[in-house]
């Protein structure tokens, strides 16, 4: 990996970490009752739910661009399915600036999906990657880990953290409606 690759990589993996902070501050604050004030964040985060939701899939893409693009990373198909999923979160957000109706209902059951696939590849390319075998077909095997930042940190889990986010929001946004 070139310095600069590192750099970004450690850039990124800084910004998953504050990710998993906002996605746990979010969720404890759905779920701790409400004081006088009511929960100024969720509703800032209802408001705002299309803009953010769509920087952060921008950034996933771009971020997933960059390590294929840029560092040289062959996506295996996991990463591929990812990136559909990705594909289709910017799809709804583009569509819900002209409509919105739907639009968070999708993308909450967009990313339960790929929460489901990236638990499933971070699980297998961090513990146990015989469950993986079948991705090797193509070439390029669903458990290599091209980094590993603060001990738990690789492609699958930045992922997962920015689908997990996507549904927080999507929830909240639902649920604030």
């Amino acid at each position: 990996m070139t310095p600069f690759v590192q750099f970004v990589t450690l850039i990124t993996s800084l910004g998953v970490v504050v990710m998993n902070i906002a996605t746990l501050f979010l969720i404890f604050s759905l779920i701790v009752p409400g004081g006088k004030n009511g929960k100024p964040v969720l509703t800032w985060v209802s408001t705002h739910a299309l803009t953010l939701s769509l920087l952060i899939a921008g950034l996933s893409l771009g971020g997933s661009y960059f390590y294929s693009l840029i560092a040289g990373f062959t996506p295996c198909k996991l990463c591929w399915f990812l990136r559909v999923f990705l594909f289709s979160h910017i799809a709804l957000y583009i569509l819900g600036r002209f409509r919105e109706k739907g639009v968070f209902a999708c993308s909450f059951v967009l990313s339960l999906c790929a929460i489901l696939v990236g638990a499933f590849q971070y699980y297998g390319s961090m513990f146990n990657p015989a469950i993986l075998a079948a991705c090797e077909a193509n070439g390029v095997s669903c458990s290599k880990n091209y980094f590993v930042y603060f001990g738990y940190i690789n492609i699958p889990f930045m992922a997962f953290s920015a689908f997990a986010l996507l549904a927080v929001i999507a929830f909240i946004r639902i649920r604030n409606k």
